[in-house]
């Protein structure tokens, strides 16, 4: 029998998402094998091995190559294959590549420049059988017991690829967004009273240009999520050399 591969999008308010993915998984649960979250720019792969040259669609055969180990085609035959176990803990997806910022990425998103594939500690994949909730990022969950995280797999070939920090402008301009989704920030909100407010709430008061890593803000006010986002922002406003820079 073949395992079921089912999509589902949802437009929440990020204060409530957790909700709606968990009422999602208890409702399409019993007709899956795994559940995934995903941000609308991750997209499941799975590794071919080797480094397969390919190039995208508009681009000529004169542009220089690029690693294409990672294909979005035969995902659902390799979750098919024997290759592919399920053992009612949680797993990782085994490999991820993310986006080269690149000035010309900010409004050719076909152009993207990947990174080298690596293995990865990104994407949490959630055995149907086992698994009760979600978290925000796709991550970690909650499983029935004795699945409780406790052990970790990442012996799979998937892969995720991760669009991500493709573009400067758009990164801070998503990372703002996100703070918006949470209503912490409103859509009126001046940069300067941004840079205030999280400087505050996610920094207790530290200085966000001498935190260059957003698992240091050890001051969160409870209650507050998506910090990395408040860091990039935030170090953007403040110290937008040194962010762009880095």
């Amino acid at each position: 029998e073949n395992r079921n591969v089912n999509v589902i999008f949802t437009t929440s308010t990020l204060n409530r998402i957790n909700h709606d993915f968990n009422f999602v998984l208890a409702t399409v649960r019993t007709s899956c094998d795994i559940l995934m979250k995903f941000d609308t720019d991750e997209f499941l792969a799975v590794r071919k091995g080797g480094n397969q040259t390919c190039h995208n669609d508009i681009d000529s055969l004169e542009h220089s190559s690029v690693d294409c180990s990672l294909s979005p085609y035969g995902v659902v035959e390799y979750i098919n294959s024997p290759n592919f176990q399920l053992t009612g803990e949680r797993m990782i997806a085994g490999y991820d590549t993310r986006t080269i910022p690149d000035r010309e990425s900010c409004s050719e998103l076909g152009n993207l420049r990947m990174l080298p594939a690596k293995p990865s500690q990104l994407k949490a994949i959630h055995d149907a059988r086992t698994a009760i909730k979600f978290d925000l990022g796709g991550h970690v969950g909650v499983f029935l017991p004795p699945f409780v995280n406790r052990t970790l797999s990442y012996n799979n070939n998937l892969a995720i690829i991760h669009a991500h920090n493709r573009c400067v402008q758009l990164e801070v301009k998503n990372c703002r967004k996100v703070l918006q989704g949470h209503t912490f920030l409103k859509q009126n909100t001046t940069e300067q009273e941004a840079m205030q407010m999280i400087i505050e709430k996610y920094f207790g008061g530290d200085d966000p240009c001498s935190i260059a890593n957003p698992h240091n803000m050890k001051k969160v006010q409870k209650g507050l999520q998506s910090k990395t986002k408040a860091h990039c922002y935030v170090r953007y406003l403040k110290c937008p050399n040194l962010f762009m820079q880095q």
